[in-house]
């Protein structure tokens, strides 16, 4: 695993637990109407700010 960041190394150590709240949050999202007791996941992230940039990087790369 020597191409895994520290990071990376540290959360492959927890792949277990990490599923299991994935599934939590899966099986009761949030919903401001019709779930407001659900699990918000803010575990993933969009970056919306830079996205023509990467979009135009990526494409240019191709």
């Amino acid at each position: 695993m020597d191409t895994l960041s520290i990071r990376g190394q540290n959360m492959s150590k927890n792949v277990t637990q990490i599923l299991k709240n994935f599934l939590l949050v899966l099986k009761n999202p949030y919903d401001e109407e019709s779930n407001p007791n659900g699990i918000c996941n803010c575990g993933v992230a969009d970056n919306y700010l830079c996205e023509n940039e990467l979009i135009s990087k990526l494409q240019s790369i191709q």
